[in-house]
């Protein structure tokens, strides 16, 4: 059960680019479902998580390499969705699902997470992160986190990537 949902939180992030990227080229051509489009703020006035890259590719303490989608929901708000994997022995497989929290730059996150280790079930473990992210304009991604676990295991995160 518990390798279902990692591969479920795995592919969930890339499965919601591509019908959010399908849904709104079709509904642009058709004008089908006026009020279900993906309405993006471009004034500069007024800045939003609408505004931003939502796609991101980036590597935590060399070890942990993710992919993340940006779902945004209020125009400070959003959701993360975030699958992964570390190297380790063997590959363990990780999988997210975050609130995001903040402006056009900077932002608070807090994540729920996973990871799975597939040859020792002891190293299988929930995961509660906060942390800190900055994303600029041109896609360079920096975020510093600390994430928790129930054996009181605390780990502190810096990462670096690319938001497109």
């Amino acid at each position: 059960m518990k390798t279902v949902i990692l591969g479920l939180l795995f592919l969930l992030p890339l499965s919601v680019h591509a019908q959010q990227r399908s849904f709104s080229n079709i509904n642009s051509k058709l004008h089908v479902f006026p009020e279900l489009t993906f309405q993006e703020n471009t004034s500069s006035d007024d800045p939003s998580l609408f505004d931003i890259r939502k796609n991101a590719v980036y590597s935590m303490d060399l070890l942990l390499f993710c992919y993340e989608r940006i779902i945004p929901i209020k125009k400070n708000m959003g959701l993360t969705l975030t699958s992964g994997f570390i190297i380790w022995e063997p590959v363990n497989i990780v999988g997210e699902l975050g609130l995001l929290l903040g402006g056009l730059k900077h932002f608070g996150e807090i994540g729920l997470g996973y990871h799975l280790n597939p040859n020792d079930s002891d190293w299988n473990m929930g995961i509660i992160r906060f942390g800190y992210r900055y994303q600029s304009n041109k896609g360079f991604l920096l975020k510093a986190s600390i994430a928790f676990n129930r054996q009181t295991y605390i780990l502190p995160l810096i990462g670096l990537g690319y938001a497109f």
